[in-house]
């Protein structure tokens, strides 16, 4: 949790740093709203199934399968450079995830000879909500087409609530990086698409009988509308 704070503590102090230059810059300030899909690969899992009543532990390596999932943010940021000119800018972004597990495998260890049907079994949802402070760079001229390139870094909790399994959230340092295009549809208005690479440091979930250790990152499309003002 402390490389959390200090990479949180130095966006913000970047940020504030920053902060002067809204009122000297040429340029806008902008509302996003992007939503869009995410397609997690699947996820490494490393834990133990503990036994209560004689406490032993039964070490396991496996994967958590998904299929592709919402994804949607909303964002303010400030470009410092004017419309027509290419330049840096900051965003806050707030984002949702829905996860959709599809299966488990833990190496071949079969949890319950009795069900058959593992997809059942493992019925469940997860979920990935938090912020992000970005750094974008915009390229744009006289012409309609805009595009972006940038990256962030942030905090987020990931929560799984799975039957059979577990049922247990974790905070985690979130981080992305995307590329976007776009194109004015106004003076004010632009329509965008942004592909994402998107991250999460380790995760813990612990129950009664369960613990297990897991990295996420996932790839995301999203389609959007900024609004400058």
């Amino acid at each position: 949790m402390t490389a959390t704070r200090t990479t949180l503590c130095a966006a913000a102090v970047a940020l504030l740093a920053a902060s002067p230059a809204f009122a000297q810059s040429e340029g806008r300030s902008y509302w996003t709203v992007n939503a869009g899909v995410s397609f997690p690969p699947n996820q490494d899992l490393e834990g133990d199934f503990t036994d209560d009543g004689t406490s032993i532990a039964a070490p396991f390596a496996g994967e958590v399968e998904f299929d592709p999932g919402f994804f949607g943010s909303i964002a303010w940021g400030h470009a410092f450079a004017p419309l027509n000119r290419s330049g840096f800018g900051v965003e806050l972004e707030g984002f949702y995830q829905a996860l959709n597990p599809e299966g488990f495998t833990f190496g071949g260890l079969d949890l319950d000879p009795n069900v058959n049907d593992t997809e059942e079994f493992f019925a469940g949802d997860a979920s990935l909500f938090g912020g992000l402070v970005n750094g974008v760079y915009h390229f744009r001229t006289d012409s309609p087409l805009r595009a972006k390139i940038g990256g962030g870094v942030g905090y987020g909790r990931l929560a799984y609530d799975i039957d059979n399994a577990f049922d247990d959230g974790d905070g985690v340092l979130v981080y992305q990086g995307f590329v976007g295009v776009g194109y004015a549809l106004s003076s004010n208005l632009e329509a965008n698409v942004t592909g994402r690479y998107f991250g999460a440091s380790d995760t813990e979930f612990e129950d009664d009988e369960f613990f297990a250790e897991s990295q996420f990152d996932t790839f995301i499309t999203t389609a959007g509308l900024t609004f400058y003002y």
